[in-house]
């Protein structure tokens, strides 16, 4: 069973969702690692969904767009 943060959001998903972000945002921010961070990029979502089943898996990739919209702006 998956530890709880804050309200049943699992750690693992904060967890997917801080890589995934600090995936972009060092892409977005250091040119030469950008194509390398931007094909990374689906792996940790691709892992965490398979470690928290289809539902959280959405939740967090929902999560991971919603912190990208807000680093590019």
């Amino acid at each position: 069973m998956a530890q709880t943060v804050f309200n049943g959001i699992s750690r693992d998903i904060i967890s997917g969702v801080a890589i995934a972000s600090l995936i972009v945002f060092v892409s977005s921010r250091l040119p030469v690692l950008g194509a390398l961070g931007l094909l990374t990029l689906p792996l940790p979502i691709f892992y965490y969904r398979d470690k928290l089943a289809r539902k959280n898996g959405l939740i967090m990739l929902a999560a991971v767009i919603g912190v990208i919209s807000l680093i590019i702006g």
